[in-house]
């Protein structure tokens, strides 16, 4: 068996709101013991991820290390090759779980209704990808939204997605 430690979101850090300032300073400076990075910014500040936002990817980590663990503890290469496939298939059967009960929320909430009004200044839930972000609503219909997120990116949204900022 052969193991390469590799991060589960190469190039991205997650630091404390406390230190972004900190950060900044580091990043600006002219010389730094520091490879160049850059912050995140959107609509003039940091967006913030909450610890919960992580907490699935520092569960896949623990769940992981403690496999590696039971692999590097077994006798034998059979033993060892058990309790991966072992491994494998609950994380399978958790997967697929999740999937069906997530298809059967979305389609629950798909049949709420939003009302937004032009000009309104809004969040995106339930889209990683906008965590953190405001747009703001060009036109609503109820079921959906167009919102503009800044520059060229405008993006219709289901209006269960959005809540007011």
């Amino acid at each position: 068996m052969v193991e390469i430690d590799a991060a589960i979101l190469p190039t991205f850090v997650f630091a404390r709101a406390r230190d972004v300032q900190t950060l900044a300073q580091v990043a600006c400076a002219d010389i730094t013991p520091h490879p160049p990075f850059s912050i995140f910014r959107h609509g003039g500040r940091y967006p913030e991820i909450a610890d919960g936002a992580v907490r699935g990817l520092q569960e896949a980590e623990r769940e992981a290390t403690a496999t590696i663990e039971a692999m590097r503890a077994a006798e034998t290469r059979e033993e060892a090759e058990r309790i991966r496939k072992a491994a494998m298939k609950t994380e399978r059967e958790r997967l697929r779980a999740m999937q069906i009960s997530e298809a059967e929320r979305r389609k629950a909430l798909r049949n709420e209704r939003g009302t937004f009004d032009d000009g309104q200044h809004v969040t995106v839930e339930d889209m990683p990808s906008f965590i953190g972000v405001t747009g703001i609503v060009e036109s609503s219909d109820g079921k959906s939204a167009v919102v503009v997120f800044g520059g060229m990116l405008t993006v219709t949204v289901e209006a269960w997605q959005l809540a007011r900022a």
